[in-house]
């Protein structure tokens, strides 16, 4: 438990070690848990967490590395007292320690969190769809197991030299482990127990958990049993699941009674699934912090999410995906029906121009789609002023640098909601909005008006045609004058 100023406080590991109803001291908001992990953990590992906010106060958790600034992962308000998974999915490379940071939304001090459990979640798909453990290691931190007073036993096993065991307790313990099945299907739990000297009121129960409830999987009450295998496959719920877990609880009240566990087995086939580990960059590469929905093709959300890195699996198919940046001038950038077959790290890079710069901003699409649709806010005209906004495009861009290597060319009128919406293909064009007047129009000579230009060239109307015939959506205007032996009028 470390400080504001990541000064050491206290050692909190028996408090957090196990899920066992012991919690930590108060963690007050802008205060940290400093974790260590037994190995690295990369962007594909998931971190556990059972945090309570007894408070009831808009507090949420963020994840750094050790005396790190740049935020890994974050937990929003915490409100039931539960379990809470969350992926390191904005870390590059890998580490061992992290700052659990406290955030309180109106920085009230005296808010707080505590913690009962912290450990590490393993993918299914780091064991290649087969998770198994027989316990050999004679420790449960080499798999992450959750354990406060499980042993191990070397004279009753099924196989091998250790087997897990609880003996000698009253109350129930429970053995727990969390197995990421993200990109897996048929989910089966396989594994051997046995009970020694039970009597009323002792059982072994194996549970596993899809993220809302735990389902109950066997239950061996108040009877010896011999060494004896068990496996279930376990329904879609389990399937895919990052939330997946498994526990074995056990009451053996009496000094010869025993609970055993061994060889746990956990496979899974391979959905097809990719790997959504998305970040949307400005030109300088820096992330910025955007909102990612993905709709699959019946238009439901399966994804909606604020923040810098996006980690979302998915089955390969058909998906519409929305982009909305934070605090930007381009509103949402939309992939219409866009084919995910494969891993994708970046779907576009988008920059906004500062004051300085001769552009509004630009659009980099990275992925192959030519179905894109822009919203993007637009400047009100400025008091008085003859006109009205438009925006240019310049198709030659260069994204790296900002430049223009070609022409500015109108591309799109500004809406009465003061927006531009606008489609694009899969090049990186820049925008540049301006304002257009009708000089052409008051300047065009008799009998020439038709062809006159409002400046601008929506996208109802071809470049070069007749701006006053086509439905452009624009009013048309002309100053009156009076000629000797002719009357002009305004339209």
């Amino acid at each position: 438990h470390l400080d504001e100023n990541r000064t050491f406080l206290m050692h909190v590991f028996n408090e957090t070690n196990a899920q066992d109803n012991v919690w930590s001291g108060n963690v007050y908001s802008n205060q940290y848990i400093r974790a260590t992990f037994d190995t690295n953990l990369t962007n594909t590992d998931v971190i556990d967490l059972y945090v309570r906010n007894t408070q009831g106060l808009n507090t949420s958790i963020e994840i750094y590395e050790k005396d790190g600034t740049t935020i890994f992962a974050s937990i929003p308000i915490i409100i039931p007292t539960q379990l809470y998974q969350v992926r390191l999915s904005g870390m590059a490379g890998s580490n061992d320690i992290f700052d659990i940071k406290i955030v309180n939304e109106q920085n009230d001090s005296l808010a707080y969190l505590e913690f009962d459990y912290i450990h590490d979640a393993a993918p299914l798909s780091s064991n290649s769809g087969n998770f198994f453990e027989g316990f050999e290691s004679g420790s449960y931190v080499t798999n992450n197991w959750s354990s406060a007073n499980w042993s191990f036993a070397s004279a009753q096993v099924q196989s091998g030299n250790y087997s897990a065991r609880l003996v000698n307790k009253a109350s129930e313990e429970i053995l727990q482990n969390s197995i990421d099945t993200s990109g897996y299907s048929n989910v089966t739990l396989s594994f051997g127990y046995k009970t020694i000297n039970f009597q009323s009121g002792d059982y072994l129960k194996a549970d596993w958990y899809n993220g809302t409830a735990w389902t109950n999987i066997l239950s061996v009450d108040a009877v010896e049993v011999n060494w004896t295998n068990f496996s279930q496959t376990l329904g879609s719920s389990a399937d895919n699941n990052a939330n997946f877990q498994i526990r074995f609880k056990c009451i053996a009240n009496g000094l010869l009674r025993r609970c055993l566990v061994d060889n746990v087995n956990i496979t899974g086939a391979s959905t097809g699934t990719v790997i959504i580990n998305e970040t949307v960059t400005d030109s300088s590469g820096n992330a910025l912090n955007t909102t990612l929905e993905i709709l699959d093709s019946s238009n439901s959300s399966v994804y909606n999410s604020t923040n810098t890195t996006h980690y979302w699996s998915l089955l390969r198919g058909t998906y519409n995906v929305k982009i909305k940046p934070v605090s930007h001038r381009i509103r949402q950038i939309e992939f219409s029906s866009i084919n995910i077959s494969s891993n994708i790290t970046k779907f576009v890079e988008i920059q906004q121009a500062n004051a300085t710069q001769n552009f509004s901003f630009s659009v980099n699409p990275l992925v192959n789609d030519t179905n894109i649709t822009i919203i993007a806010n637009g400047t009100p005209m400025p008091s008085g002023q003859e006109g009205f906004r438009i925006l240019k495009k310049c198709a030659d861009w260069n994204f790296t640098t900002s430049t223009c290597n070609g022409e500015w060319v109108p591309y799109a009128a500004q809406k009465a909601d003061g927006t531009y919406e606008f489609t694009i293909n899969a090049s990186d064009p820049g925008f540049m909005e301006s304002i257009s007047t009708c000089v052409a129009e008051d300047n065009a000579a008799q009998g020439s008006f038709a062809g006159s230009c409002d400046g601008t060239y929506p996208n109802a109307c071809i470049a070069g045609g007749d701006f006053l015939s086509c439905n452009d959506d624009l009013n048309e205007g002309r100053q009156g004058s009076r000629k000797t032996g002719r009357r002009w009028r305004p339209v």
